[in-house]
Order: C-alpha cells, then structure tokens, then sequence
C-alpha cells in the first residue's frame, strides 16, 4: 500500500512540474506563440486555421487566448496566392520580414495605427496591390518591403518615419508621387537607403517636406524617367552617388542647404534639367555629377566652390553662361568637354 501511494506522488509530481511548457497556444485554429510576451505582454500568431489558408479575404483577430494579439510569425501569409483582403488587428505592431510576399492577388492593406515597423520584403511582388497606407506611428519601412510592387500607384507617408531601407519601393511601375518628411523632429534624420525608389517609371513628383536633416543614399531616384518634379526640403546630411541619375524628364530641382558636395553622377543623364540651384554651403562637383544635363543654360557656382571633378559639365551643351565665385577654382579632365557655346564670368569680390 506504502508502494502505491509513493508511487502515486511521484506521478503527480512530475505532471505537475517537470513538464516543459507549451510554446504554442490555439483559439479557433490560430498558432500563437503565447510563452514569450511581445510588446507589453500581447502574443505572436504563428499559424494560420487550416480553413483560412486558401481564402481570399482574412481577419487577423484582435485577441488570441485573452491577450492582444501585437505581432505576425515572419512570412505568416507569404506566397499565398489567392489572398486578395486583410484586415490586421489595431493592436498590431509590426509587420515582420516576408509577411506577405508574393500575395500576387492582394490589392490593398491599411496598416494599423500602433504599425511602428514593416520589415524587409514584407510585401515585395505584391503585384495586385494598389494602395498603401501607413499608420502614424510607423517609423521604418525595410529593405525591399515593397520592390516589384508594379501596381502600387500611391503611397501615403507618416511624419513619424525616420527610415527607408534599401531598394523599398524599387521598381513600382505605377507610382506617381512621393512626398516624406525631412526628418521627424528633434534633429533626428530621415534616412533613405540606396535605389530605394529607382527605376519608378510613373513617378512625377518627388521630395521631402520640412526642414529636418537628410540622408540619401546612392541613387535613390535612379532612372525615374517621368520624374519632372522634385523638392527637396530639409537640410543635407549626405547625398549619395547617382542620386536623379538617368531622370530624363527632371526639369528644375533645388539642391537642400546643408550639402557641400554634389556627388558623382548625381544628376547623370537629366537631359531636361534647365534650372539647378546650389546652396551657399556647397564647394564641389564629383566626377560626371551634371554630365549629359543638355538642357542646362545658366549655373551660379557658390562663394566657396573650389573644384569640379572629372566630367561633372562634359554634354552641357546649352550651358551659356558659368558664373565662378572671386576664389580660385579647379576643373578636373573633360570638366567643361562638350560646353562649345559657354561664356564664363567671374562674381565680383
């Protein structure tokens, strides 16, 4: 009898504490990594209800297991090709890497309010989608988050981001306008990675509005080819190489104050270029950075320019009129090649 209930006991015991807790908890088919809080206690879903997985429109639930649900598996809906609607619960707060990428069929998302981050390819060749809508909280938009995207026409930007990453938008076909903040307040940067709208062959109008700090990466509009407008408000932190390289139709843009330097092949290409104002702080040209602007007739150097680098003029051929500040200044090789019409005057001491 004593053997029993010693027995009995030890049973007892090791069902009571020597199990490994459950990582995974279900409600109505939903996986939900429940065992690690994430965002001030709310849950992860990691799997979708077998009913749901071929669906054309789904609901991501508010809660799961009596708390909030507040972040997605990565690739939770990656690849599923019949998906054309989501709605994402309020509580959410990022959509992770790969979330759903390749969801040919999708057409629309309107991210959360509480949204603070869209991870890398989360919805790259999304090739249906149309729309975007960010919440206000959304700060980071990842690498490739929306590349291939060809159908997306527009794209509404919170004053809270503060980070695009590299190639984000790159190749959206149909989107015609681009408008971020310059920077989200408190000296903080906007920072746009490289080729992070290039190759946007729709879009007309480009900038950034307010007087925060900016850095641009290499070639972030690259071979925008209907890009006509651009502003570009803030103060320059960095501009990298290759900027509006290959804009064929940019006619007027400004050049933010702050920048000292207009990198190489900066405006590369911008066959319709006619109208370029450089800020005081700027004091050279990389190599090639206004090679092939054919259209450009006038351009005021500033008062401490010192040095245009290697090609930075060469195919200027309606450049007329080169005003030089009183200092000395030095062209690189091929600097002026091709320049045949100019005449060049100095700005009085």
């Amino acid at each position: 009898m004593k053997r029993c209930f010693f027995l009995l006991l030890a049973v007892c015991a090791l069902r009571a504490g020597g199990a490994e807790p459950s990582t995974t908890a279900r409600s109505e088919g939903w996986g939900v990594d429940a065992r690690t809080p994430v965002f001030g206690g709310g849950v992860t879903v990691t799997e979708l209800p077998p009913a749901l997985r071929g669906a054309a429109s789904v609901a991501v639930p508010h809660t799961i297991v009596g708390r909030p649900v507040t972040a997605l598996a990565p690739g939770l809906f990656e690849g599923r090709g019949a998906l054309e609607r989501v709605s994402l619960p309020v509580s959410l707060k990022e959509v992770p890497e790969r979330a759903f990428r390749g969801c040919v069929r999708l057409r629309a998302v309107e991210l959360p309010a509480a949204v603070e981050a869209v991870g890398e390819r989360a919805f790259e060749d999304c090739r249906s989608l149309r729309e975007a809508r960010f919440g206000a909280a959304t700060a980071s938009i990842g690498a490739r988050a929306f590349a291939g995207c060809d159908s997306l026409a527009e794209a509404t930007f919170p004053t809270a981001l503060s980070s695009v990453g590299d190639g984000a938008f790159a190749g959206c076909d149909s989107l015609r306008r681009a408008m971020l903040p310059a920077g989200s307040g408190a000296g903080k940067p906007l920072r746009i990675g490289s080729r992070a709208f290039s190759g946007c062959t729709a879009l007309a109008a480009a900038g950034f509005d307010g007087e925060g700090p900016l850095e641009l990466g290499d070639g972030v509009f690259e071979d925008c080819t209907a890009l006509a407008e651009v502003w570009l408000g803030g103060t320059a932190r960095h501009l990298g190489e290759g900027l509006f390289r290959g804009c064929r139709s940019l006619r007027s843009a400004i050049v933010p104050p702050g920048a000292t330097a207009l990198p190489r092949e900066c405006f590369a290409g911008c066959s319709a270029l006619s109208s370029l104002r450089l800020p005081e702080t700027l004091v050279s040209f990389g190599e090639g950075a206004l090679r092939g602007c054919a259209s450009l007739r006038e351009l005021a150097l500033p008062p401490q320019f010192a040095l245009a680098g290697p090609d930075s003029l060469r195919g200027c051929t309606a450049l007329r009129r080169l005003e030089l500040p009183s200092g000395a200044v030095r062209f690189g090789r091929g600097a002026l090649a091709g320049c045949d019409a100019l005449l060049v005057s100095w700005a009085s001491a």
